[in-house]
Order: C-alpha cells, then structure tokens, then sequence
C-alpha cells in the first residue's frame, strides 16, 4: 500500500492504493484514519484485489475539506475515485464509514457494485424524526449525550471482546474522537439521500459489540433490503481489527470470488 495525494474540491486528499483487481473501497471510522483502522487487513485484501482507502476530510489524517452530511462525504468519495480513473467498487465501511457507504451505494448507485457494511450503517430512523433531531436544542442535547456516552472508560467494554487487548494507538484515537463529537453529530443529521441500495448488500457484525443501535441499524438494514447478516466471532464493533484473518476471508469471499 503506498499513500497517494490528490487535490479534491480545491483541498488535498490523501488515499492509500495497493494491488490489483476488483476495487474494494475502505472507508474507516471515527476512530482514527484509514491507516489505524484497515491496517491489519489492506496488505492481505490487496493481493487479491485493487484496495483504496481515503483519508476521510476532518478524521483522517493529510486530507482536508468540510463535506456536508454523508451526502457530501459520499460526492467526495467519487471524486476521489474519479481521480483514480476507478468506475465501481465494492464500498466497505465501518462505523462511521458504514454509513457513508450506505450513502455512495443510493446516491450513486453507478459507482457503488457491492456494499459491506461493518458494524455499521444508516440512522435508523425516519425522515420525520430526522428533521425533530435536527431542532438546534434538541441537536445541542444530543452533542451532550454523546460526549458523556464517548469517554474511554464507557467504550472499550462495549465496543471490543477483549477491551484489555486494545493497542495504545487505538485507544488514543477513541480518546480523541470526544472531540470530534460536534463534528459527527452534524455529519450525521447532515443531508443523506432518501432510498436503499440497489447493490447486493453484505453485514458483518462483531458479535461481542454492544455499542448504541447496533441491533437497530441491523435489522432496519434487514427490514429494506436483501442483506445477508454474517457475524464474526470473537469481536466487536471492530472486527477487521479484532479478526483481521476472519474478516479478510468474509470481504473477498463477497467481493471478490462471488463475482
């Protein structure tokens, strides 16, 4: 994997690139960037297919820029791709960059021929309570319950099978994402585009995560489309990290060898 830059939307963004084949596009979390979070799985995706993972604007480090709502991380993300002279991808996202998946795989559905969703995926409510949400005071209350809710200490018992196996460089990007909160929740209650993905749709799930809606973005995810739920064993919210071996197999058995 080498890191390459490019200039999207007038600001510079940093995207790792590696192998050859069928695209798998990575979009990582909040905690950390790309490198903290798919560098226990690029090498090994990447000798099998072409692997892309961007540096997301405001999380990732070396990219820059301020994309309105997923709508707008999800028109960033093709320009990326479209400075890679790449067409389609099979768009793989946790958390945070689950969501965002969601969003590129219905806003633009010619880009977006698979979609993985880790641990991870739309707001799992509708367009009217969307708007509620979106009222400055209640807006304000929720940027308070997530930062209470995001502290270290609360966190690594639900988010991880083995929170004590948690390396120093993960923790600190988990601890500096409380400061990021203001930032996600206005990503988050940003623009997204109304539908569901047409593309075959993959959930991987750490069966040891016990973060806020994950049982309720699952089966809203399950409810509207044909996705096919697989867990993984031994992890949580993280499983790429968590079960590096398990999830590679999981991703190029989808992306790759169900072609």
């Amino acid at each position: 994997m080498e890191a390459r830059t490019f200039e999207i939307e007038g600001h510079p963004a940093r995207v790792w690139v590696g192998g050859q084949g069928t695209p798998i596009l990575l979009l990582h979390g909040r905690w950390g960037g790309a490198a903290v979070q798919w560098g226990s799985v690029w090498t090994a995706l990447s000798e099998h297919a072409l692997v892309i993972a961007p540096e997301l604007p405001g999380i990732g480090e070396g990219s820059q820029g301020n994309p309105c709502g997923f709508a707008g991380y999800a028109r960033w993300v093709v320009r990326v791709l479209d400075a890679l002279d790449v067409s389609t991808v099979c768009a793989t996202g946790n958390s945070f960059g689950g969501a965002l998946g969601w969003e590129l795989a219905v806003q633009f559905p010619e880009r977006c021929q698979r979609l993985v969703l880790v641990d991870g995926g739309p707001l799992p409510i509708g367009a009217f309570t969307h708007a509620i949400l979106r009222l400055p005071p209640v807006k304000a209350l929720l940027k308070v319950l997530f930062r209470r809710n995001a502290t270290l200490s609360r966190t690594l018992p639900q988010a991880f099978a083995r929170p004590e196996e948690v390396s120093p460089e993960l923790k600190n990007a988990i601890s500096l994402s409380v400061s990021q909160i203001d930032s996600l929740v206005d990503t988050v209650l940003g623009p997204v585009t109304d539908g569901v993905p047409r593309c075959p749709v993959l959930m991987l799930w750490g069966e040891k995560d016990r973060l806020n809606n994950g049982k309720q973005i699952s089966k809203w995810v399950q409810r509207r489309t044909q996705a096919r739920l697989e867990r993984i064993s031994g992890a949580g919210h993280t499983p790429q990290i968590e079960q590096p071996g398990e999830f590679v197999r999981r991703v190029l058995a989808f992306a790759v060898r169900e072609r």
